[in-house]
C-alpha cells in the first residue's frame, strides 16, 4: 500500500509507502548475526566496490537544486521493525519539499564496517519506487546519516550507496569512526587551536590514506560532524554543501536534520 499526501505544517508532499510489510509479531528479538564466512563474503565485496569509487563531481553546483537526506529509525522496543525516510530539500532555501516514508523490516543487525548490507538494500528500494511515483524529486546529491571514505575499506554506506545509485552521496556521520589511525583526540587538538570561531572545519587525515574526511562544527558549542565523501563527489565540494545545508545555529545539514 502507498499513499501520497501535503504535510499538514509545511508545503512538501509526502510519500508512504507500506508495500510488502507486515508488522513484526516479535520485534524485540534480535536479528540474526551472520556468520563469519558471510563477514569474509561482505567484506570482500566491500574492497572489490571501494575499486569502484570516484572522487569527483559528477555535477555543476551551479545547476543543483534538490539535495536529499537518508535514515533509518526503529520504532521504540523493536530491533526488527524500521522505517526507511528522505526529505528533500530546495538546494536554494533548504525548504524541505518532499518528504517519503517506507516501512521495512531489517533482519541483518549492526556489524561495525559492514553496515552498507543492513541498510543500503532498503534505501535502493526506497528509491526505486520514487522513481516510479514521483521521479522529479528524485535528489540529485545525497547526504546519509553515516560514512563516506571514512571507514576501515574505503567503503562506508554513502559510498556503497552511491556506487549501487548512481546519485552522488555523501557521509555525515555523528560518531567518528576510528580507522587509519584516526582518534577523537587528535580531531579535538584540532578543534581546539581555533577556539573562538563558531564555524569550525578541520581535516581528519589518515596514517596512510591522507586526507578521508572533515570534522565539522556549525557553532563551537556543538559536538562535531564527520564528513566525508561517499561517491561522484569530491572532499571540498562534500563539506561546502553540509555547510550551506547547516541552518544558523543548527548542529545538522536539513537534509538528515529532518
Amino acid at each position: 500500500m502507498t499513499s501520497s499526501y501535503t504535510h499538514p505544517t509545511r508545503k512538501s508532499l509526502v510519500y508512504v509507502s507500506l508495500k510488502g510489510w507486515q508488522k513484526e509479531k516479535d520485534g524485540t528479538r534480535q536479528p540474526e548475526t551472520p556468520t563469519e564466512q558471510l563477514k569474509q563474503k561482505w567484506q570482500k565485496e566491500q574492497e572489490e566496490m571501494a575499486k569502484k569509487i570516484i572522487l569527483k563531481n559528477t555535477f555543476e553546483i551551479s545547476s543543483l537544486s534538490l539535495v536529499g537526506g537518508l535514515d533509518i529509525s526503529f520504532p521504540k522496543g523493536n530491533k526488527i521493525d524500521a522505517c526507511v525516510g528522505l526529505s528533500v530539500c530546495s538546494f536554494d532555501t533548504l525548504e524541505v519539499v518532499f518528504e517519503a516514508y517506507k516501512m521495512i523490516k531489517l533482519t541483518t543487525p549492526y556489524v561495525p564496517g559492514l553496515l552498507n548490507f543492513r541498510e543500503v538494500p532498503s534505501y535502493i528500494q526506497l528509491i526505486e519506487e520514487l522513481k516510479e511515483a514521483h521521479p522529479e524529486f528524485i535528489p540529485q546529491v545525497l547526504m546519509l546519516d553515516g560514512n563516506g571514505i571514512l571507514h576501515h575499506r574505503g567503503l562506508g554506506v554513502a559510498c556503497h550507496l552511491g556506487v549501487v545509485s548512481g546519485i552522488p552521496c555523501l557521509g555525515v556521520a555523528k560518531t567518528l569512526l576510528h580507522v587509519d589511525g584516526v582518534t577523537i583526540e587528535e580531531v579535538n587538538k584540532l578543534f581546539s587551536k581555533n577556539p573562538k570561531k563558531n564555524s569550525i572545519v578541520v581535516d581528519i587525515v589518515g596514517k596512510t590514506r591522507g586526507v578521508i574526511g572533515k570534522a565539522f562544527k556549525s557553532d563551537k558549542h556543538h559536538k562535531p560532524l564527520f564528513i566525508s565523501c561517499g561517491h561522484n563527489i569530491d572532499m571540498e565540494t562534500a563539506i561546502d554543501l553540509v555547510i550551506r545545508c547547516t541552518k544558523p545555529k543548527e548542529k545538522m545539514p536539513e537534509p538528515v536534520f529532518r
